[in-house]
């Protein structure tokens, strides 16, 4: 007869384990067949090895947990999980982290390196009327006695009146770039008499004081001609296509629409009923309760009080589509700047002035005009990103995925080793079933099939089966 022996495994055939665990049928710890712990056989010894102390000395016992805790290295175990929780798990998490890449790389712009553009500003008016219909109703006797206020014991504002000004006293640039629209002024006049050059000075003070508001300034109408400059990039633009929002990020949600649109070949420009509209303030008649302290009696104007209004120009070439860079958009938004009272403050004109005749005399005088200003001031704030390609960005991004891509991994075990009630106990218990790995130097990797590579089951002494051969009887 003929017979044959079994057939070994084909060379090199891998062979993972299935972690594939079932409450109903508990799985027995595995051991570390045919594995000669090291550390045992010298523990075991008759003579010992340290002072003679033994498997039970307390060097051994330090020696052994140094030896199983400290001097190992432990790799991660390679175990397939075939629960339908822990599989969707990684890959929904291993989906967002795509969404969130691709987010980064083409609507973040994560790949550029970005700066805040310094931006520029001229300012200009238009459109101031003395005499028109909102003039004319304001300037009523029987409508000023409303705006009277007092602030306190010192600044009162009471006897308003309406006087025409100069369309220079009106509107005008402010050093930082801005403008001021002049809405409310005292006026002082005043003259100092039997003056003498001393200590007591002028022995005679009179003073006539008047308030008086700025009629017609309501359809004012107010040019922005404004650019930016990115040293960076090496660019400057002058008037990109300009929106114009209620509030800073609105353009940021489609369901919010822009207010107005300007370009090169229409400039900005708003009137200043309709700009304080966009500040969220009915009109510029509107009582300002932010105006008014404990002391005071009444609420005052913003006509009378005066307002900051800042508009927010945001510069960027972040826009999608245009990846290259070269495309600018600015998007502009108005906001009051939380503060009761705004305005120029003081001023003083001297009209004339007489010198003391002699030295000790006290005929000499003098008369000024001052006056304090109050008004609509227009401060403009320019930021935003303008970016451009760089390298090392885009490295970042590219380590951020890689890095990140670990996460479905870490997610899919959290959840096979806390989630799954008894699957997780057997789990875990399999994944910390550690196998010391040995090098047996007689043998070759093609003798033995390669899932013995973790030695389970191998040792010296326990050779592969020998190959097959014929026999006859």
């Amino acid at each position: 007869s003929r017979s044959a022996a079994p057939t070994p495994p084909l060379r090199n055939q891998a062979s993972i384990p299935r972690c594939d665990v079932s409450p109903s049928l508990p799985r027995l710890r595995k051991g570390s067949k045919g594995q000669p712990d090291p550390l045992r056989i010298v523990l075991s010894s008759t003579s010992g090895t340290m002072s003679g102390d033994g498997e039970g000395g307390r060097c051994f016992k330090i020696w052994k947990k140094a030896r199983t805790t400290v001097l190992v290295h432990k790799s991660p175990k390679l175990q397939m999980i075939d629960d339908p929780k822990v599989v969707i798990t990684q890959y929904v998490v291993s989906a967002v982290v795509i969404v969130y890449f691709l987010f980064n790389i083409f609507q973040n712009f994560g790949y550029w390196k970005l700066e805040t553009p310094y931006g520029s500003t001229n300012m200009w008016a238009e459109g101031y009327d003395a005499s028109n219909d909102a003039a004319v109703a304001l300037c009523e006797p029987s409508n000023l006695a409303n705006y009277d206020f007092r602030y306190d014991e010192t600044w009162t504002y009471y006897n308003n009146k309406c006087k025409q000004f100069t369309p220079y006293e009106v509107s005008r640039k402010l050093e930082s770039g801005g403008f001021y629209i002049q809405t409310y002024v005292q006026d002082t006049v005043s003259k100092y008499e039997d003056c003498g050059e001393d200590l007591l000075g002028c022995r005679t003070k009179t003073t006539d004081w008047d308030n008086y508001f700025v009629p017609g300034v309501d359809d004012i109408e107010i040019f922005v001609e404004h650019g930016f400059t990115a040293v960076q990039r090496g660019v400057s633009k002058l008037m990109p296509k300009t929106t114009v929002w209620k509030k800073s990020g609105d353009w940021k949600d489609d369901k919010n629409k822009e207010e107005e649109s300007f370009n090169e070949r229409k400039p900005f420009k708003m009137k200043l009923k309709d700009l304080l509209k966009l500040a969220g303030i009915d009109s510029i008649d509107a009582p300002n309760y932010a105006g008014a302290v404990a002391d005071s009696v009444g609420t005052p104007a913003f006509r009378m009080t005066g307002m900051v209004i800042e508009l927010q120009i945001d510069y960027t070439n972040k826009i999608p589509g245009f990846y290259e860079g070269s495309e600018y958009v600015a998007r502009a938004s108005i906001a009051k700047a939380p503060i009761g009272w705004a305005g120029l403050g003081g001023a003083t004109d001297f009209t004339s002035s007489t010198r003391s005749s002699a030295a000790n005399a006290t005929d000499g005088s003098f008369e000024t005009y001052e006056s304090y200003s109050y008004g609509v001031k227009i401060v403009v704030k320019a930021t935003g990103e303008i970016g451009h390609f760089d390298f090392f960005f885009l490295m970042a991004v590219v380590v951020q995925l890689v890095v990140y891509w670990g996460l479905g991994v870490v997610a899919a075990e959290f959840v096979a080793s806390s989630l799954l009630g008894e699957k997780s106990v057997d789990w875990v218990d399999d994944q910390r079933d550690y196998t010391h790995c040995e090098n047996h130097p007689e043998s070759t990797r093609g003798e033995r099939p390669a899932h013995w590579t973790n030695r389970e089951g191998w040792d010296k002494d326990q050779k592969p089966p020998p190959k097959a051969t014929d026999t006859t009887v």
